[in-house]
């Protein structure tokens, strides 16, 4: 009786894996060594288009959570489709996941397939993550400027104080005698408005219940920065007017331009939702929507709550949907309860 031959094992074409013979895939690839298959476009965007055009379809749309569940399903079958790999980097780019990106298009011009758009898209990455992590160090070395100033402050205060205190017991009496005379003579004269950045009225006349918003205070240096960090994002880019962070209470304050006619409370969470994807270290977001030149809506955001509903959405559930949840501290109450 004749011993039947065993099978020869087999080396995979694209990462040189010995697999055993009669494999009709690679272990550790996946990549087709059927002997049959030679010649036939394993993967091809012909044979996956109504795929590939399913995920285009819904990464215009904006779910991206299905577009890279379609996307993942292709790749699990044919894991050389260079289309797919493109479309991931695609998604992940458009939602500011840049690292991400990154690593689908080199995957897709890893695979010898990919055209020159593939290439460009890589190179344009590659620099808006050169200029993310310019403008983080930029904001690092303003911090770090502003903590050698405040020491020196510091140290002239002191030496200050121990100049005051020598001629404290006459200056004290005496300020108390003025204090008394100016309160009992005195009275307010002239409404409080809102004042520019050099301190001059910024609006005389106007009406103080619908007050014109300055929206070009002069910022500090860290503040620069992080101007600079958020407006590096496309999505940001001609929304964001102003940023002013306080790091005592782990509060930003972030002052956004409404398009005419824009719902207001939702685009205070559509831009928390995309500032919480730059900079990750606030307790409390403080959104200012301007519309017109005039302040339409002040409300505050916990960032913990926005992160918990950012991963608790529905399949076809928007964030700013959720603004009636996440909004807290809203002026004008009534207005942005009507909208």
């Amino acid at each position: 009786m004749a011993v039947q031959e065993q099978p020869k094992d087999i080396q995979c074409p694209q990462c040189y894996e010995i697999n055993p013979g009669g494999s009709s895939f690679c272990d550790v690839c996946g990549a087709s060594l059927s002997a049959e298959r030679k010649g036939h476009s394993e993967g091809s965007d012909t044979e996956v288009y109504q795929e590939l055009a399913r995920t285009n379809l819904l990464r215009m749309r904006g779910e991206y959570k299905k577009a890279v569940t379609v996307c993942l399903s292709v790749l699990k079958r044919y894991p050389n489709n260079a289309t797919a790999h493109t479309l991931l980097g695609d998604i992940y780019a458009e939602q500011g996941d840049l690292p991400h990106a990154k690593e689908w298009y080199e995957l897709a011009i890893d695979l010898g397939t990919a055209s020159e758009i593939d290439k460009k898209k890589l190179e344009s990455i590659n620099q808006r993550l050169t200029d993310r992590e310019a403008a983080r160090t930029a904001q690092r070395l303003g911090k770090a400027q502003e903590g050698h100033r405040r020491s020196g402050l510091m140290i002239a205060g002191v030496a200050g104080l121990l100049v005051l205190v020598a001629a404290a017991s006459y200056l004290l009496g005496q300020s108390i005698n003025d204090a008394k005379s100016e309160i009992g003579s005195s009275a307010v004269r002239t409404p409080i408005g809102i004042t520019n950045g050099n301190g001059q009225d910024a609006n005389p006349g106007e009406d103080p219940e619908n007050p014109t918003v300055n929206v070009a205070p002069s910022l500090s240096p860290p503040d620069q920065s992080m101007l600079a960090l958020l407006q590096g994002e496309p999505s940001l880019k001609d929304r964001i007017l102003t940023v002013e962070e306080d790091p005592r209470h782990s509060l930003l304050t972030v002052t956004v331009l409404a398009a005419p006619g824009e719902s207001t409370p939702e685009l205070a969470v559509l831009i928390g939702k995309e500032v919480l994807g730059v900079v990750d270290r606030h307790q409390l977001l403080t959104m200012r929507i301007v519309s017109g030149n005039r302040l339409a809506l002040i409300a505050d955001i916990r960032t913990i709550e926005l992160k918990q509903s950012i991963q608790s959405l529905g399949p076809d559930e928007r964030i700013e949907q959720r603004w009636r949840q996440l909004l807290v501290q809203t002026w004008p109450e009534a207005g942005a309860a009507s909208l």
